[in-house]
């Protein structure tokens, strides 16, 4: 076989590949975002992620909730539980101990004023999915949002940047800044980090939530994470501030 046909048969590869990967269809990742709302008093705002984060290995969901200071962008509370066949070999108890679970979420949630008050919902992507096979992964948010209430625009803006590992590829780290102006005017940031520290390569904005009082913004961002097939694993990080008026 001469070097020009091995070239040819490459180049028919690879075609063959993109348009499967183009003609496949989406495949939910197991994971969803739970947007819980804002409080009575809009000082908190709630949201959480469940799923399986072990990239298949383990039957059964982790819970994550997350209550944040909405002002202060810091926690203020942090529910968590895993219901997966490492603890449980009985699934049945898993998901039974995951719906109490749910329960007593809401409980915990509503007794912090927290009872579903989504707020003025400006934007909402659905998440990420996978593409016929979970090495590819297609996400729906952006990096630039704009929204308008009344007479004033918004714009939110997502920057990021990667620092590759030389002798490692798969060990790349990555930062992200989110900022947030009105009217064309100065940006102002909401949350940046200082250094590249996150295992994620790819973040977007996919839920922005204005307070029912009309002062507070809460921005949900989607990183998806490093690694081969189904360590490719959607997350979400809220970030919450004062609306610039």
């Amino acid at each position: 076989m001469t070097m020009r046909t091995v070239a040819i048969i490459a180049v028919l590869l690879s075609a063959l590949t993109f348009a499967a990967v183009a003609a496949a269809q989406p495949m939910p990742t197991g994971n969803t975002l739970v947007i819980y709302g804002w409080s009575d008093d809009d000082k908190l705002w709630a949201f959480g992620e469940r799923g399986d984060y072990s990239g298949g290995a383990l039957a059964g969901e982790s819970i994550h909730v997350y209550v944040i200071d909405a002002l202060k962008n810091d926690f203020v509370k942090k529910l968590e539980g895993e219901f997966t066949e490492r603890d449980y070999p009985d699934m049945e108890r898993a998901a039974n101990d995951a719906a109490r679970f749910d329960q007593r979420t809401h409980t915990q949630l509503g007794a912090l004023g927290i009872r579903g008050r989504k707020g003025n919902e400006v934007y909402r992507q659905p998440i990420a999915v996978w593409l016929g096979y979970d090495s590819v992964i297609k996400q729906f948010g952006e990096n630039l949002v704009r929204f308008s209430l009344g007479d004033q625009h918004y714009e939110i803006k997502l920057e990021q940047s990667v620092e590759q590992n030389a002798e490692n590829p798969w060990d790349a780290k990555s930062k992200f800044s989110l900022s947030i102006r009105r009217n064309s005017g100065p940006w102002q940031v909401l949350q940046a980090d200082r250094s590249a520290w996150r295992k994620f390569i790819q973040y977007k904005i996919v839920y922005v939530s204005i307070s029912p009082g009309g002062d507070k913004i809460a921005v949900v961002i989607e990183a998806v994470q490093l690694g081969f097939e189904a360590a490719k694993i959607p997350r979400y990080k809220g970030i919450t501030g004062a609306l610039p008026r």
